[in-house]
């Protein structure tokens, strides 16, 4: 999974039905890495590879439509209350350098 899908199921902003469509529209050799399998590539990752990452995928998403300033928020406001006030106020950091 990768954080624009993260980003998708923890805003709930999709329905199942769509993640349906979408998983049928998705070749099906199309290699899909679940959860497990991303926390464990990305837990090999210094944070300077992880923001990397972040940005990368931040920025697919926008190009594609799927990441807006509106999911941000809503991913933001849903995270908020697993993250200590430090960690908090750095995801708030980084949200606004995504929307730039």
């Amino acid at each position: 999974m990768n954080i624009n899908e993260y980003i998708k199921r923890k805003c709930g902003n999709r329905t199942q039905s769509q993640s349906e469509a979408d998983d049928t529209s998705r070749p099906k050799d199309a290699p899909s890495e679940s959860t497990v399998e991303a926390y464990e590539r990305l837990s090999k990752m210094n944070e300077e590879q992880l923001m990397s990452e972040m940005f990368r995928a931040a920025h697919d998403g926008r190009q594609s439509g799927e990441i807006n300033d509106e999911t941000l928020d809503r991913f933001y406001q849903t995270a908020q209350s697993f993250l200590t006030p430090e960690q908090a106020e750095r995801m708030r950091e980084l949200i606004i350098q995504l929307k730039q």
